[in-house]
């Protein structure tokens, strides 16, 4: 599958395209479907994420939601620049249970001003902020990117999580 996400220039995110347009409007009832669609998607992958107690619960959770397609490309980039690429949601398994099963804080994830970035046929790239708490700390932050399309139903094909700040040590 070719990345449908544009690596963004250092620095955070801003508010125009690489042409110096603003981005996209909601200009129709389709648009306006496809952006409640997509602000649906993140609230329940943000509750996945809350509720998880160990990386294979939330990946087998993340699997039953039907928020991600089947054969979903994972990329998280991390603050120095190295990124780990996954498809599907079994590849990531020792990722996964490396980060969430050591976790001994309570977590709390925050995810906010969801943004389209482009619309396609059935579907849609957007952006939003996330926020991750650990122990009442804000632990882990940046924003996501994010190829939605509308299959059976409406599902993330793509999503390249950009953290901006990872200071997580004391959460273990």
């Amino acid at each position: 599958m070719d990345s449908l996400i544009r690596p963004l220039p250092d620095g955070p995110p801003g508010h125009r395209d690489a042409s110096g347009r603003p981005w996209p409007d909601l200009d129709t009832a389709a648009h306006m479907r496809l952006y409640l669609n997509a602000q649906n998607l993140v609230a329940r992958w943000n509750n996945i994420i809350v509720a998880a107690s160990s990386g294979d619960e939330q990946l087998q959770w993340m699997r039953e939601s039907g928020i991600f397609a089947d054969d979903v490309r994972l990329v998280f980039a991390a603050p120095g620049g190295e990124t780990l690429s996954f498809t599907g949601l079994q590849e990531p398994r020792d990722f996964y249970a490396g980060f969430v099963d050591p976790l001994k804080k309570q977590r709390l994830n925050v995810a906010a001003n969801v943004e389209v970035l482009a619309f396609y046929d059935h579907g849609l790239r957007f952006r939003f902020r996330h926020f991750i708490l650990m122990g009442g700390r804000v632990s882990l932050c940046g924003y996501n990117e994010v190829v939605m399309r509308e299959r059976d139903r409406f599902v993330i094909e793509e999503a390249t999580i950009n953290v901006v700040l990872w200071d997580t040590d004391h959460a273990y």
